[in-house]
């Protein structure tokens, strides 16, 4: 039978003062980044190895990256976009556009990876600044084109720079309720 409203833990000396610290480092309670913590396993680590996601080191996935063309990317990118249905699917349990871009922010998080994102009526914006090169923009583009595009059929638009991605998708709420896309944010 699952707790009430609250429960209490033990976590050992060692573990408390990384937590604090950590906390304070964060700017906000000790409560709160433990909430933040647990929410991330939920949301997140939980699953994460079943959709096959798993951690890379950047400069690793930036070299391998930087060897192939832009046709090898795009052709990747076509296998990566066919395995974000398997991927929302075990993560969120749908594959919706609201499911995607709610794993893409979610992932954004985990990996700490700065980005901006703001909506309206009409379009959605996210903005993912990664530091790991244009054939990384370019291969985080084509696998949002394949996603947004070829699979929900939304009209996108990308500005893609040297360390930084600009996606824009137009006419956002004639797909979905605009609510549904920034809960995890």
């Amino acid at each position: 039978e699952p707790p009430g409203d609250s429960i209490t833990i033990s976590i050992n000396s060692e573990n408390m003062r990384q937590l604090y610290n950590e906390s304070k480092g964060r700017q906000v309670s000790l409560n709160t980044r433990i909430n933040q913590i647990i929410k991330d396993h939920l949301n997140w680590h939980t699953n994460a190895p079943a959709a096959k996601m798993y951690y890379l080191p950047k400069s690793c996935i930036t070299k391998v990256i930087d060897q192939l063309t832009e046709l090898q990317i795009s052709v990747l990118a076509l296998d990566v976009a066919r395995d974000f249905k398997d991927i929302c699917l075990m993560l969120r349990g749908e594959f919706t556009i609201s499911s995607f871009l709610d794993v893409v922010v979610n992932w954004l998080q985990i990996t700490k990876t700065p980005n901006r994102r703001g909506q309206n009526m009409y379009e959605y914006n996210l903005l993912i600044k990664h530091d790991m090169g244009y054939k990384y923009s370019f291969l985080v583009k084509e696998v949002c084109r394949d996603v947004i595009d070829h699979t929900f059929h939304m009209e996108i638009e990308f500005i893609v720079t040297e360390n930084t991605l600009g996606v824009k998708i137009m006419n956002i709420n004639d797909s979905y309720q605009s609510s549904n896309i920034l809960c995890s944010c």
